[in-house]
């Protein structure tokens, strides 16, 4: 739909406002962006639900599970959904920066492999980017992946995992050239959470509650065609996923601004 009307985006969105009303109901309660752990079986359902109905990843390839329109179709169903009080996907991680980044970089068989089982929730993603060191400067990660044959080693600790326990995939950087300048020396990977040596801990805040999670590597061996992108050029494949998260936030926030204006 290169030439769409608004009248084209007005059927849309009626057709989209009729089943979330007809729908809800089996949705869980708008967690924003990241399903917490207590609702991650609801959020699955949801998901899975949605992907049903044709209204998962309305903006990507038919090819991969999605339905071939445009990202004003995907605003169109962020807005309704927040009228409605319902979440818009189980999950941003992998909805919005693992499915960018295996659309955008990754080979066919990552394509084949990921992208229509994010679509329908089969697998559920974490994001393994912060460290107990680095703070909010991401270039100064030291959680290693060495490389050795046709696998590497991968030894570290990522914090502020969100879903961490809950998730079956997680999108991972880590440094793969430990001599080279900070930002040109770290590699993008999809990392299976089940590997051995990979260990995950609720991370208790001070409410008590465990909202995310810190997750450890020791040892663990991840096949080389784990690699996204260019080897040692994760941080440009990092930085494309982290705007696609900004651009996402944004729909949402005009989202909820519409719906605050509707209120009013």
């Amino acid at each position: 739909m290169n030439h769409m009307s608004a009248h084209d985006l007005d059927e849309f969105r009626t057709r989209v406002s009729r089943w979330l009303a007809e729908n809800k109901q089996f949705a869980p309660r708008d967690y924003g962006a990241i399903c917490p752990p207590d609702l991650i079986d609801e959020g699955v359902a949801w998901q899975k639900r949605i992907f049903a109905a044709g209204y998962a990843g309305l903006h990507w390839p038919a090819e991969h599970g999605g339905q071939g329109l445009t990202p004003a179709h995907h605003g169109v169903w962020v807005e309704e959904c927040a009228k409605a009080g319902v979440p818009p996907i189980l999950n941003m991680v992998g909805l919005v920066l693992a499915g960018g980044a295996v659309m955008a970089f990754g080979t066919d068989e990552h394509k084949a492999e990921h992208l229509r089982r994010t679509l329908a929730a089969e697998h559920v993603w974490c994001q393994l980017f912060s460290e107990p060191g680095a703070g909010s400067d991401l270039g100064s990660l030291s959680t290693r992946a060495e490389r050795d044959g046709d696998r590497f080693i991968v030894n570290g600790q990522k914090v502020w995992c969100s879903g961490g326990r809950c998730s079956n995939w997680g999108i991972l950087m880590a440094r793969t050239n430990p001599d080279a300048p900070k930002h040109e020396g770290i590699s993008f990977f999809l990392c299976p959470m089940d590997l051995p040596g990979i260990e995950v801990r609720p991370l208790r805040q001070m409410t008590g509650e465990a909202e995310f999670d810190e997750v450890f590597f020791t040892d663990v061996e991840l096949p080389a065609d784990a690699l996204i992108g260019p080897l040692h050029g994760g941080w440009g494949v990092g930085m494309a996923v982290l705007t696609n998260e900004r651009g996402h936030i944004g729909a949402s926030i005009i989202g909820l601004e519409r719906r605050i204006d509707q209120m009013a």
